[in-house]
């Protein structure tokens, strides 16, 4: 036995659905807990057992066919079949047995023909939409990503509303994360309710964001030089990385239901390790300059491929105290604190909290963490070989100074990887660390 389902073919009349629209603000504030009800389709099953149907009829319709707009559930109409055993069975005919596509000619004035496959023949239902004074329409309220009111408009029975508004920015963001526009929370198709839509972002982290000192790479601090002017170092400032995780949970994969996020109570030097390798490797790059190919000698490139770290300044420079303007904005004294101590000091706060990821988050992988951001300076010692060539030194090291302020937060991606989200990166160059080596007074050096 054919299993027989009522579905609507060929509609033969379209009429306009939008009802009205306005600029204002003037209206609803967003409901956090606004129920929004999925248009449901449910095809009608006519097939009997031990028989078959001869043939079906629409019962229940006025029979001047006028059926008000937005209405159609408000009268009994069924469809009744016939079946080869002399018997008959009526089935209850809603709004929700018509598909989706097709229910907002139950709410456009005028006639209209529907075709419905039913028992492999093809029926045509017709129907007379009329005015209906109870219906005015739905209230669609549009809400941008601070939840403010910036659109509404009025729309006809399962139509299509269209945001009007204010222009919305592909791209926002903040100190922390760019906002990516994604469109709105519901569809706007097949209004059938009055709807609330809010602007739905997606949330970037600024993950490893380095910003360099404004118009420069590199700020040159002070320089030191032996008794015999034939050996010193220099240290200077690279820019400022955002958005280091100084510990962080396991990353779990969300999975269908709540994630449950907390620290390990592990040693902190295993996440210092961690952070300060990972610092270099998603915000420092090396750039070779061509033209002092024969004035700086070395192993330069190591200073980046295999950095090291020093988890104190040297005592003998002059580095507090250092102001100045970042590419990001930032106008003020950079960080002095001393790298491991400064940075665990923050941390023994925060090492028994515990969030959840709800099951409704996007998908991938969540961990939570502590963020910071770090001034990251470059100790580099140089031997002068003639006058104006020098040889980058055995000691090279990445001094790390955490700045004020730390986050707790929930980090995700979409593959379990952790890295940088941005191509914003310091840069050691061999121009940079050429003039870092001039700058050193050899001012005692044998001619």
């Amino acid at each position: 036995m054919k299993n027989m389902k009522l579905f609507a073919l060929i509609p033969l009349m379209v009429m306009t659905g939008l009802m009205g629209c306005s600029n204002s603000n003037k209206g609803p504030a967003y409901q956090e807990d606004f129920l929004y009800n999925e248009p449901v389709y449910e095809p009608i099953e006519l097939a009997k057992q031990g028989t078959t149907i001869d043939h079906i009829e629409i019962i229940g319709i006025p029979y001047t066919k006028q059926i008000k707009a937005a209405a159609f559930d408000d009268y009994d109409v069924c469809i009744r079949a016939w079946y080869k055993d002399n018997t008959t069975s009526s089935v209850p005919f809603k709004i929700k047995n018509i598909p989706v596509d097709y229910r907002h000619y139950f709410g456009e004035i005028g006639e209209h023909s529907i075709k419905l496959l039913l028992n492999d023949k093809i029926e045509t239902f017709e129907f007379n939409i009329v005015e209906n004074p109870d219906f005015k329409g739905y209230n669609c309220y549009y809400y941008d990503r601070t939840k403010k009111l910036i659109y509404q408009e009025v729309v006809g029975y399962y139509q299509t509303t269209t945001y009007a508004g204010p222009e919305l920015p592909d791209i926002e963001e903040d100190i922390d994360y760019q906002y990516i526009f994604r469109g709105w929370n519901h569809e706007t198709t097949y209004v059938h309710q009055d709807m609330q839509f809010l602007a739905t972002y997606e949330k970037v982290e600024k993950r490893f964001d380095a910003a360099k000192p404004y118009h420069t790479d590199h700020i040159g601090i002070t320089g030191l030089v032996n008794q015999e002017k034939t050996k010193g170092s220099a240290l200077f400032y690279l820019g400022r990385v955002k958005r280091v995780a100084v510990i962080h949970s396991e990353a779990v994969e969300l999975n269908g239901e709540d994630i449950e996020l907390s620290f390990e109570s592990r040693d902190y030097s295993r996440y210092w390790s961690e952070l300060t390798q990972d610092i270099v490797k998603y915000a420092v790059e090396y750039k070779v300059d061509p033209d002092y190919n024969t004035k700086l000698y070395g192993e330069i490139s190591e200073i980046v491929t295999h950095p090291t770290f020093s988890d104190e300044f040297d005592s003998r420079y002059g580095y507090k105290g250092i102001k100045t303007l970042l590419e990001d904005g930032y106008d003020g004294e950079l960080s002095s604190k001393n790298p491991f101590d400064g940075t665990y000091s923050n941390v023994k706060g925060y090492l028994h909290n515990k969030e959840v990821v709800s099951k409704d988050s996007l998908p991938g992988f969540y961990r939570l963490a502590l963020v910071k951001s770090f001034d990251v300076y470059l100790d580099v010692s140089y031997n002068r070989l003639a006058k104006g060539v020098y040889e980058v030194g055995t000691f090279h090291s990445f001094v790390l100074a955490p700045t004020d302020g730390i986050k707790l937060d929930i980090q995700h991606s979409y593959d379990g990887e952790f890295g940088s989200n941005f191509d914003n990166k310091l840069e050691v160059n061999t121009k940079t660390l050429y003039y870092m080596a001039d700058m050193i007074d050899w001012s005692v050096w044998a001619e």
